[in-house]
């Protein structure tokens, strides 16, 4: 079998993540602290696969613990706005 095949990546997820991570960590306090802790040397994001025009489309999504930061970072702004 001879070919290649087309891999692309979708990075919408992960660029509205980080955005809305900066968003906030930005307007608290100790916001971009938290920030540093949280990516010092770990995992951030699960990767999903999917086909689609004949092209393996890669897109990382935000795994549990980005997912649960991002909350934490939610509930302190909101905190913080009250």
């Amino acid at each position: 079998m001879t070919g290649t095949t087309d891999f692309r990546k979708d990075l919408r997820a992960a660029h509205l993540c980080v955005a809305e991570m900066l968003r906030l960590a930005k307007a608290l306090p100790d916001g971009l602290d938290r920030l540093r802790r949280f990516t010092a040397g770990r995992e951030f994001w699960d990767w999903e696969e999917r086909a689609e025009g004949g092209a393996v489309i890669l897109a990382p999504v935000p795994n549990a613990r980005t997912r649960a930061f991002l909350q934490d970072l939610r509930l302190a702004s909101e905190r913080r706005a009250a």
